[in-house]
């Protein structure tokens, strides 16, 4: 505070930040809900409901790295179709939620 920083605002700003939980949601109400097929919509749900929320899900967007996504994507190597469907998920979900 003597140097002029507000420590209480800088933890309520993270905790205000936008995390990949909440991505994925705007992604499925704002795209895959109004775009996709239903047989495509319930992959997209099934995916991020599994795989994405559970790791992923409580970071906070703008502290999600390369490293993370690929640990992510590693982390699912016993299941490699799971796992490259999660990651183009993860992606096409980034790109449309206008990261």
């Amino acid at each position: 505070m003597a140097r002029g920083s507000d420590p209480s605002a800088q933890r309520q700003a993270k905790r205000r930040a936008p995390t990949v939980a909440g991505l994925c949601d705007r992604f499925l109400e704002e795209y895959v809900d109004q775009h996709c097929k239903p047989t495509t919509a319930r992959d997209y749900h099934s995916v991020i409901r599994r795989f994405i929320r559970p790791k992923l899900g409580p970071i906070p967007i703008a502290e999600v790295t390369r490293a993370d996504v690929l640990a992510f994507h590693r982390g699912l190597r016993e299941t490699p179709y799971q796992a490259n469907r999660a990651a183009a998920t993860l992606s096409h979900s980034s790109a449309e939620g206008s990261l």
